[in-house]
């Protein structure tokens, strides 16, 4: 697990905490703070998404080529068409 993996992970463990037990402590708020601080530093520093986030969305020119090119330049009556 990488560290954007694991602190990805802990963000996700304490803000389903705080949604379940309806409270937000300032420990939680500087907790939060702190994993935030720590996975923007590593992806504003060429770290990697977490796996999580990689393969959650496919990128706009990977749809559009897998698609065969639908809804890029072509019209309602070509993709109609085929």
């Amino acid at each position: 697990m990488t560290d954007t993996d694991d602190t990805l992970a802990q963000l996700r463990v304490l803000a389903s905490r705080v949604r379940t037990q309806h409270r937000l402590s300032q420990a939680d708020v500087e907790r939060a703070g702190e994993l935030f601080d720590r996975l923007d530093g590593a992806l504003t520093t060429g770290g990697f998404l977490p796996v999580a986030w990689r393969y959650a969305r496919m990128p706009l020119f990977a749809s559009i080529t897998a698609h065969g090119g639908y809804g890029y330049g072509r019209s309602a009556a070509e993709v109609g068409a085929e």
